[in-house]
């Protein structure tokens, strides 16, 4: 039996559906509606509400119960008995009844959820359910499956207009659409599990990086590969502003714009650090604007390009460890392991004159800018010596932290960017005098 038969046959077993949509709806008045909680914005933020939906199981079960239903099923599931892609959903098992109800369920109820979706009423089209079958068939057929990342960024604000990094990449505005979507998912009211971003959550997010990739139908089916993305694009962005941000979950879910997404990943929120603000509350926020594209692409590539080199990417992880740290000592041991890693690979020489030397050659531009990085690298370094000699920190500890950050920023940046790969030739680099401007 060729494929122009059996869709025939899908499509007869649709229009049956669609007509008896038309007749419950007709008795009843209306599609039966259920009250679903949802967040809706007020004057004085977000806040539960209810919204009636359409109760699609109640009245997927209402078209089920007329007269001879179960029987035109049956003859349906003889006539797709060798059809591939019906085979794929419904598997082998040879009980005609078992095998009606998941054609039912899994093929037929989706495919009139989709018409109706489309339609907005119940009257037979055959082109739009003709082409709403061969959509089905590609995706059964595809080779890879459309998912969607979301990191909602904390202490971050963006333009209005969504930044793209790449094709498929992009940092815009967190949505109250995401944010219901997420609450209804894994908010503390519908979801079990041991995280559960709560309302003020929500709304303290004001930026999200949003990637939509492929997964391929092949194992290992596995979300890592979009985790790595938004890693690299979360230490892009660190490196392009000065701002403290960052992300404490990945949201996982299939790309809600495919018609027919793949339920076999379905949704996941992986957030090892918990969902709250915490770790990156900050007076100096992060800022993308429209001209943040290009910085943070070249940025995002040259991180990629870095991942064989060992001493670079110790420091990255460790400026990545300093912004996570909550006790400021910490970050200052943390950011000169960083130092140390990048700048002092042979462990010699007088480490503060040295490292001061190449940090001010990294992140100057002009003998003051070199100068005022050597005098802030040097006086670290004695805050540094003063913390790991467990002597009393100086009242000025924060301030030295916040300076450290910045040079291990720019020297780390300028490293990706510049590529001096050779701390040897930052050793034989000179101070330059600045232009005299009165000249």
């Amino acid at each position: 039996m060729n494929q122009d038969v059996k869709n025939a046959a899908i499509l007869a077993a649709l229009e049956r559906a669609c007509r008896r949509a038309q007749e419950v709806t007709a008795s009843s008045g209306q599609i039966p509606r259920e009250d679903a909680e949802i967040l809706r914005r007020s004057p004085h933020g977000l806040q539960i509400a209810t919204e009636k939906r359409v109760d699609w199981q109640r009245f997927s079960a209402k078209i089920t119960r007329f007269s001879g239903w179960w029987d035109e099923m049956a003859h349906l599931v003889k006539v797709l008995r060798k059809d591939v892609d019906v085979e794929l959903i419904v598997g082998f098992d040879p009980d005609v009844g078992i095998r009606a109800q998941t054609i039912w369920r899994d093929i037929l109820d989706p495919l009139l959820q989709q018409y109706q979706l489309i339609k907005g009423d119940w009257t037979w089209d055959p082109a739009v359910a003709s082409e709403l079958v061969n959509s089905w068939r590609q995706a059964q057929n595809r080779k890879s499956y459309g998912r969607q990342t979301l990191a909602p960024l904390h202490n971050c604000k963006s333009m209005a207009e969504p930044l793209e990094v790449e094709p498929g990449l992009v940092i815009r505005q967190f949505t109250d659409e995401d944010r219901n979507d997420l609450w209804r998912a894994f908010g503390a009211e519908h979801f079990p599990g041991p995280i559960n971003p709560t309302i003020p959550d929500l709304e303290m997010w004001e930026t999200v990086i949003d990637y939509r990739w492929r997964l391929p139908q092949k194992p290992p089916l596995s979300n890592e590969p979009a985790v790595e993305v938004i890693r690299d694009t979360v230490r892009a962005l660190r490196l392009h502003h000065g701002g403290v941000t960052g992300t404490t979950i990945i949201w996982q879910r299939p790309d809600p714009t495919e018609a027919f997404p793949e339920s076999m990943l379905g949704g996941s929120l992986f957030a090892p650090l918990g969902t709250g603000p915490g770790l990156f509350m900050d007076r100096l926020a992060s800022q993308v604007g429209p001209n943040c594209a290009s910085p943070i692409r070249a940025l995002l590539q040259a991180l990629r390009a870095a991942g064989g080199e060992k001493r670079l990417n110790l420091a990255i992880r460790r400026l990545d460890a300093a912004y996570l740290r909550l006790d400021p000592e910490d970050r200052l041991i943390d950011l000169w392991i960083a130092f140390e890693a990048l700048l002092l690979p042979d462990m010699s020489g007088e480490l503060s004159y040295r490292a001061a030397t190449r940090i001010a050659q990294l992140v100057g531009h002009t003998a003051t800018e070199k100068r005022a990085a050597f005098n802030s690298a040097r006086r670290s370094y004695t805050r540094r010596s003063q913390v790991v000699h467990g002597r009393t920190a100086e009242e000025d500890l924060g301030e030295v932290v916040e300076e450290t950050r910045e040079l291990a920023r720019q020297a780390i940046r300028s490293w990706l960017l510049e590529a001096p790969r050779d701390v040897r030739s930052l050793d034989d680099a000179v101070f330059g005098e600045d232009p005299d401007p009165a000249r």
